[in-house]
C-alpha cells in the first residue's frame, strides 16, 4: 500500500487514460457524443491564419483550445487523433490537478481517492461523452487557480504576516488570464466562488491590506469576462444547456451527494482557506434557480461534492483503528456499499452512452464531398448536424440550431402547417445547390416532391430552382 501512495499520481493517469479509452474499444472510432463534429470540423479545416478563424463552437472565448488544435494541425497529427487525444490529455490532467490540490491540503491519500472519484463520476464521463474539451481545458486552469488561492489563503506565522508581495499573485493572474481564454462557463463559475470566497474571508477575517490585489484581480476578470461574454444580454433568459437533465444528475451522483452532506459543517470551517466550499455554493445555486446553462454546472457541482468526500473519507479512516468490533464492521459494509453503487452508475452510464451515429451513417456522410459542390448547403436534422458539419466542409442549416433566414417557429410551420407546393416555396429561399441528408424512409424528410433527386442513399438534391 506504502507504494500506492508514492505513484498515486500514476494511478490517477492511467486510470484517466483506460477508462476514456473504453468507449473506442467498445464501439469503434466515433463512439463519443453532441460537440464532436464542431471541434473535427476546426482539426479538419485549413489553416490559414494562427490562431485559426473561429468557428461553431470555438469562439473567441476558446483561444487556447484553437491554439492546442493549431499546433497539431501545423504538426501533421489528423484531425481525429487530434481531437479525441486532446479531449483524454484535457481530461487527465484535469484529473491530476485536482488530485494534486486535494493532496496539498489533506495528504496524498486522499489526493488518491479524490483523482479516483473524479475519474470513475458517472457526471464526470457524461461530460467527456458530451465532449466537452473546453470545460475540461478550463478545469484544468480552474485547479490551478484554486490551488494558488489555498496557498495565498494558508495561516501566516511570524515574519510572514506582512503583506504578500505582488509578484506572489502573478501565477493567480496568469492562470486566470488562461482560463478567460479556455471557456466561458468555467469562467463564470470561477468569477462567482471567487465573489463568495473573498466574500467568506471578508467575513470571517475582517478587511486586510493582502486582500486589496486579489480582490482587484477578480473585479478586473469579472469586468473582463461581462465585456467579453455579453451575459448581460442573456440575464433573465430560460437558457439551457445539452446535457445531464436535473433528475439524470441525481440518479448519477446521489453517492456523493449523500456522503457530502455529512460534511457540511466541515466545509464551513474551512471555506475561509480552500474555494471548494464556494464552488458548492454557486453549483447549489444555479441548480436551485435554474440559472441560464445550469445543467453544464452539474459538472462543478459533482467536483465540489467529491472534494468534501474525499476529506470524509480519510477522517473516516482516521477514525476507523477506534472503533468497536461491531462499528468497524458496519463501516465496512457502508464503504462496501456506497463503493459498489458509485461504480455501477459508472458502469450504467458507460453502457448508456453509445454513439450518436452508426458507423453506416458515418460512411454515409463521407459521400457527402464527393457527391456534392464545393459551394453546396446541406440541410439536415439535428441528429445529424454536429456530424454532417465535422465531416464535411460544405455549409450546413439544421432547424434550430444553424439556421439561415429561417427560425425555428418558420421551421415548425414547415413541418407540420405547409403543403408540399408552400415547401417548395419556403426551401426556394435557402443557398444553392442545396441537398437534403436525412435517414432513407425518415419521418423527418423534408420533400417528398419529385424535385428532391436521390444521390446516395442519405443524400437528396433540391431541384426545383
Amino acid at each position: 500500500m506504502r507504494y500506492a501512495w508514492k505513484f498515486d499520481w500514476l494511478i490517477v493517469l492511467l486510470a484517466s487514460v483506460a477508462t476514456r479509452l473504453i468507449p473506442f474499444f467498445a464501439h469503434g472510432p466515433h463512439p463519443l457524443g453532441y460537440d464532436t463534429g464542431f471541434y473535427r470540423r476546426y482539426a479538419a479545416q485549413e489553416l490559414s491564419s494562427f490562431p485559426g478563424h473561429i468557428s461553431e463552437g470555438l469562439g473567441t472565448d476558446a483561444l487556447i483550445p484553437r491554439l492546442t488544435l493549431d499546433i497539431l494541425k501545423i504538426i501533421g497529427i489528423p484531425p481525429d487523433i487530434a481531437i479525441y487525444g486532446t479531449l483524454i490529455a484535457a481530461f487527465a490532467c484535469a484529473a491530476l490537478a485536482f488530485r494534486h490540490i486535494i493532496r496539498k491540503r489533506l495528504g496524498k491519500e486522499a489526493g488518491l481517492f479524490a483523482g479516483l472519484l473524479f475519474v470513475f463520476s458517472s457526471v464526470q464521463y457524461a461530460g467527456y461523452w458530451f465532449f466537452l474539451l473546453k470545460n475540461y481545458i478550463g478545469l484544468i486552469f480552474l485547479f490551478l487557480i484554486f490551488g494558488e488561492l489555498e496557498r495565498l489563503s494558508a495561516k501566516k506565522t511570524g515574519d510572514d504576516r506582512e503583506s504578500r508581495h505582488p509578484r506572489e499573485y502573478l501565477p493567480l493572474a496568469g492562470y486566470m488570464t488562461a482560463l478567460f481564454f479556455s471557456h466561458k462557463t468555467t469562467s463564470l463559475v470561477l468569477i462567482s466562488s471567487l465573489a463568495i470566497f473573498s466574500g467568506i474571508n471578508l467575513l470571517k477575517k475582517g478587511f486586510r491590506r493582502e486582500y486589496l490585489l486579489p480582490v482587484a484581480i477578480c473585479a478586473g476578470g469579472t469586468v473582463a469576462y461581462i465585456a467579453r461574454s455579453g451575459i448581460l444580454g442573456r440575464i433573465g433568459w430560460h437558457t439551457t444547456a445539452i446535457f445531464l437533465s436535473s433528475e439524470e444528475y441525481l440518479e448519477a451522483a446521489l453517492p456523493v451527494l449523500i456522503l457530502s452532506a455529512f460534511m457540511l459543517r466541515r466545509a464551513w470551517q474551512n471555506a475561509n482557506t480552500t474555494p471548494f466550499p464556494s464552488l458548492l455554493a454557486v453549483g447549489g445555486a444555479f441548480t436551485l434557480f435554474r440559472l441560464p446553462f445550469y445543467e453544464r454546472i452539474f459538472l462543478f457541482l459533482d467536483i465540489a461534492t467529491i472534494a468534501l468526500c474525499a476529506e470524509g473519507i480519510i477522517s473516516l479512516k482516521k477514525s476507523f483503528p477506534s472503533y468497536g468490533y461491531g462499528k468497524k464492521m458496519g463501516a465496512i459494509a457502508i464503504a462496501a456499499i456506497f463503493s459498489g453503487w458509485y461504480l455501477g452508475n459508472f458502469s450504467r452510464m458507460a453502457k448508456i452512452y453509445v454513439p450518436m451515429v452508426t458507423r453506416e451513417e458515418i460512411a454515409e456522410i463521407g459521400k457527402i464531398t464527393e457527391a456534392t459542390e464545393k459551394d453546396a448547403t446541406i440541410l439536415t436534422v439535428s441528429d445529424y448536424m454536429p456530424w454532417v458539419y465535422g465531416f464535411t466542409t460544405r455549409n450546413v442549416i439544421s432547424p434550430g440550431l444553424r439556421e439561415y433566414t429561417y427560425d425555428l417557429e418558420d421551421w415548425r410551420r414547415f413541418w407540420f402547417m405547409m403543403n408540399e407546393k408552400e415547401k417548395i416555396r419556403f426551401l426556394k429561399a435557402l443557398p444553392k445547390p442545396l441537398y437534403f441528408f436525412t435517414m432513407p424512409g425518415s419521418d423527418d424528410n423534408f420533400l417528398e416532391a419529385e424535385c428532391a433527386k436521390k444521390k446516395t442513399d442519405y443524400l437528396r438534391s433540391f431541384q426545383c430552382i
